[in-house]
């Protein structure tokens, strides 16, 4: 099974921004060693987040990778003018050709009061999609077309985003760690609104943490518990006392809660990310979940 890492950029008061920066580019550069498909930068605008401005990021982690895949997850489209976003990852093409994802959502990813200074627009969401997508394409066609265009995919936590990006042909990041509970009409309804003869491509969002003592497992549940108390949910699924949205388990426990979620989805991709303030703790996580994802 296909693993991605996705960062969603928390800067714990211990650690602070500088040093989050420089954890982001070291794990980038493990998980291109540890044979990860991608990794992606989240957009956020809450003062604890350092990502931002994904692309400025996802630049910095080009400089230090050579093969692994890079990309937003996701890019906060209502924020941007189209062909400015377009224009954004056309150049990251460019820095690392080949490489480039440039996956879309539509949450404002900050408190309401930041998102209208930051000029959130609440139009049709399809059509800024749409006007994305011939921006992506104008400049390919129009500027330098021996580099593919940006891997446009669409992330989202309903139904309805996975209909749309049925209905666009996208291929599509659910993001599970949002939702306590399963959700399996949203593959359902992804792989029923393709058009004929088209596969797709699934990609579950999971928030997993692994560890291999009892010790480092109470004290990840702990952290946990501290630091994300909106997304404990009050599910037991089975790796996890934070239902389906954090799973938190030894090797074992997360074999089997990795392998029910693969049964259920039928995902082609793992997307996994992990808030923890302990960088070792985290870091020993993604090697421990890159070798059960290969056993899949």
């Amino acid at each position: 099974m296909k693993v991605s890492l996705l960062d969603q950029g928390v800067s714990f008061p211990a650690i602070g921004p500088y040093r989050s920066v420089k954890e982001t580019l070291f794990l980038a550069r493990r998980a291109e060693e540890l044979g990860f498909e991608r990794v992606w930068i989240a957009e956020h605008h809450e003062s604890s987040n350092t990502c931002g401005a994904p692309e400025v990021l996802i630049a910095a982690i080009a400089q230090h990778t050579k093969i692994i895949r890079l990309g937003s997850g996701a890019s906060l489209l209502p924020y941007y003018n189209p062909l400015r976003l377009a224009t954004a990852f056309r150049l990251l093409e460019y820095l690392a050709p080949a490489r480039i994802d440039l996956s879309i959502g539509r949450g404002q990813g900050a408190q309401t009061d930041i998102a209208e200074r930051l000029g959130y627009a609440r139009g049709d969401y399809r059509e800024q999609i749409i006007m994305l997508r011939q921006e992506l394409e104008y400049l390919t066609k129009d500027g330098y077309p021996e580099h593919e265009i940006a891997q446009l995919w669409l992330t989202g936590s309903s139904v309805d985003s996975a209909t749309l990006a049925g209905d666009l042909s996208l291929p599509f990041c659910f993001a599970q760690f949002t939702n306590s509970d399963l959700r399996p009409e949203v593959v359902k309804t992804y792989r029923s609104r393709l058009s004929a003869g088209t596969t797709g491509y699934f990609g579950l969002g999971l928030h997993a943490i692994c560890a291999e003592s009892q010790a480092d497992l109470e004290a990840l549940r702990r952290m946990i518990g501290k630091f994300l108390p909106r997304l404990a949910g009050s599910g037991s699924g089975g790796a996890t006392i934070f239902g389906w949205s954090i799973l938190v388990g030894s090797p074992a426990q997360m074999r089997d809660a990795l392998g029910n979620l693969v049964d259920l989805y039928q995902p082609d991709e793992l997307f996994v990310t992990a808030t923890c303030p302990d960088f070792q703790l985290k870091l020993r996580s993604f090697e421990l979940i890159a070798e059960l994802a290969a056993a899949l």
